[in-house]
């Protein structure tokens, strides 16, 4: 089995690695497998180029995205996605310290698994729906409001 392992990892061919920066340009992108462009036309020209690499935090790409790259001594190598018209930055990730962890947003966060949701506004409301909510408390389970509506 070892030397079976052994042959298909012998002609595996490694990708070529970039050695020199020549270059910066934008670019729209033409065509895309599996989230990742394959062909791409840079600004200002009518010929499609190969799109070489992704940098590893360029998200899923689709066709007409407008793209940032550096140009390699092997070819077009994509570093960034411009955001799309009306497109909002990314969620920001969580900060904290070893007590809790913290998200600060501006919008609604919505989580949903299912049929449940658990939905907060940045107006204080907060709506747990779901199929079946239960609360366990070990010790003192306290509703606290001016008015407490059951049913």
């Amino acid at each position: 089995m070892q030397k079976e392992e052994r042959k298909k990892t012998k002609n595996v061919v490694p990708l070529r690695r970039p050695t020199e920066i020549t270059g910066a340009g934008i670019a729209q992108v033409l065509e895309v497998h599996d989230g990742e462009a394959t062909s791409l036309r840079i600004e200002g020209s009518d010929t499609p180029i190969v799109a070489m690499r992704h940098l590893s935090h360029v998200s899923a790409l689709r066709e007409g995205d407008t793209v940032t790259l550096l140009w390699s001594d092997i070819g077009a190598i994509i570093t960034g996605r411009l955001r799309r018209e009306g497109e909002r930055p990314p969620m920001p990730l969580p900060t904290g310290s070893e007590e809790a962890i913290e998200l600060t947003l501006d919008r609604p966060l919505h989580i949903r698994v299912g049929a449940s949701r658990v939905m907060m506004h940045p107006d204080g409301r907060i709506l747990i729906n779901g199929r079946e909510v239960t609360t366990d408390a070990e010790e003192t389970l306290r509703l606290h409001g001016p008015r407490i509506d059951i049913n």
